[in-house]
């Protein structure tokens, strides 16, 4: 018989089997998955909602950008980072879904 633990632990574990051959930490889920809830959002919006500095959000930022999970959008004025807007790539938002089956599955069982 399957407790609510197990259900967690394989729903975890299920997670890192998506994530892990894509090199996607579980902390950069986490900001993904916020992306795609919030499109367009700042990366001030999103330190704010980890409750942490810009500077790693940043730092992750870039290392999502690299595995082409998310575009950034700059303002006419390219010297403003404050006006950079942050979506989602089909890849990234692709991710986020099967994910989210993942998780919805786990508590289904």
């Amino acid at each position: 018989m399957k407790t609510k633990q197990n259900l967690s632990d394989n729903s975890m574990v299920a997670l890192y089997k998506l994530l892990r051959p894509k090199h996607i930490s579980f902390s950069l889920f986490v900001i993904l998955d916020y992306i795609e809830k919030n499109r367009g959002c700042t990366i001030s919006d999103i330190a704010d909602a980890m409750d942490t500095s810009r500077t790693p959000i940043h730092n992750h930022l870039t290392a999502l950008r690299r595995l082409s999970l998310i575009e950034t959008y700059t303002s006419e004025d390219l010297t403003d980072f404050r006006r950079v807007r942050v979506f989602p790539t089909l890849k990234g938002f692709l991710l986020v879904q099967n994910a989210q089956k993942i998780l919805e599955k786990s508590t289904r069982e």
